[in-house]
């Protein structure tokens, strides 16, 4: 391992919190945070890990010994030891036949250490590691209640599991309006409900449309996102600091905001979205993707707390200028309640894909295309 970078930050003083404590002053717990960043780098052997995505499509195993990475459109399937930093097996997964996995997939997920869950739009399944389909599921909308806001293609958009309660998340959209729902069905029987999310609305318009004739261009700098966990499910988005809470043990749904004081609580949202032509669609689409970003939310499981990272991009006096972010980090104890925020000046970007293992906090690097990751050792 190799020490590449000691940084000392600044003190904050900042008044946190989403909701009364029994303290009269919160404290903030990332107030005197200081970090070491090292970067480790995997030895792949004779083999090569394609980061042609990086690692978008990737999963932890529980015990955060493994990683399992499928690269989207070769399908092959890497399992990397992090504790030897090493990689261990690799193969390529079959595209057609009784034990295809669909093509560039939204959904991978490790459900133990024998059997993975990977979802995609024409074929979702549950697949040992040698790439084995044991269950294949076959989503409907027929199986769910109250669908009448949400269009029947996307019943299974970002398709999650989780099997402590047997049950399958969702984000279905509304073709008409944009706006998203929450699908909560179960895995045994495939049938469940949709769920309305009415303080989400207005991330709708974050949909950015532009058509000329048989023309057509969209992006989307407000997406909703599932954070899929065995007792409850977070979504949320990059467009807000708010989000929503399911509970399966008491199927309910809880919706927290926030009011931080280093950065906005949220994107402007625009005007429109419908624009009428493609010097506008550009303007604001780049407009919408500069202004506050939040990143997903993810859990210390050594802590029982929550981190998440925002980012605000920087002006630039050319385009021919690298570009660069000032980046923010805030903190949840387990009820999800802000703890801590802070600025890190040193951080010219969010880092990418962040999870954490044994304590630290690991995020994807490419080192020369080889898999490296960023090591965080936080002291607070």
């Amino acid at each position: 391992m190799k020490r590449l970078l000691t940084i000392s930050l600044l003190a904050l003083l900042a008044a946190c919190g989403a909701k009364e404590s029994e303290s009269p002053e919160q404290k903030n717990i990332l107030e005197n945070l200081t970090y070491l960043v090292d970067t480790v780098v995997v030895d792949p052997g004779e083999e090569l890990i394609d980061l042609k995505y990086g690692i978008i499509k990737s999963d932890i195993s529980r015990d955060q010994k493994y990683l399992y990475h499928l690269q989207p459109s070769s399908s092959v399937f890497s399992v990397i030891d992090l504790d030897q930093l090493k990689l261990i097996s690799q193969q390529t997964l079959a595209k057609e036949g009784p034990n295809a996995v669909p093509d560039f997939p939204q959904t991978l997920k490790v459900l133990n250490e024998n059997e993975l869950f990977i979802h995609g739009f024409r074929i979702t399944g549950v697949y040992n590691l040698d790439g084995e389909k044991l269950r294949d599921l076959k989503i409907s909308i027929d199986g769910y209640e109250d669908t009448e806001k949400v269009s029947e293609y996307s019943i299974s958009y970002a398709l999650t599991p989780s099997f402590k309660y047997q049950k399958l998340y969702s984000l279905p959209v509304n073709d008409s309006t944009r706006v998203t729902s929450l699908a909560v069905g179960s895995l045994v029987d495939l049938k469940g409900k949709v769920i309305a999310l009415p303080e989400f609305e207005p991330l709708s318009k974050f949909s950015l449309i532009y058509r000329e004739g048989n023309s057509y261009s969209g992006a989307n700098t407000g997406s909703i996102v599932l954070n899929v966990e065995e007792g409850r499910t977070i979504i949320h988005s990059n467009a807000t600091n708010s989000l929503y809470i399911y509970l399966p043990e008491t199927d309910s749904l809880a919706f927290k905001s926030y009011q931080f004081d280093l950065v906005p609580n949220s994107k402007k949202v625009p005007v429109t979205n419908d624009l009428t032509s493609m010097e506008e669609f550009r303007r604001v689409a780049k407009e919408t993707s500069e202004d506050i970003s939040f990143g997903k939310i993810f859990k210390d499981e050594k802590t029982n707390q929550y981190y998440r990272f925002a980012s605000i991009v920087k002006s630039k006096s050319s385009e021919e200028e690298e570009t660069k972010s000032d980046v923010y980090l805030f903190a949840f104890d387990p009820d999800l309640n802000l703890i801590g925020e802070k600025s890190l000046p040193s951080l010219r970007s969010q880092p990418s894909d962040p999870f954490f293992k044994d304590g630290k906090l690991w995020s994807y690097v490419n080192v020369e295309d080889e898999l490296g990751f960023a090591v965080f050792t936080f002291d607070f």
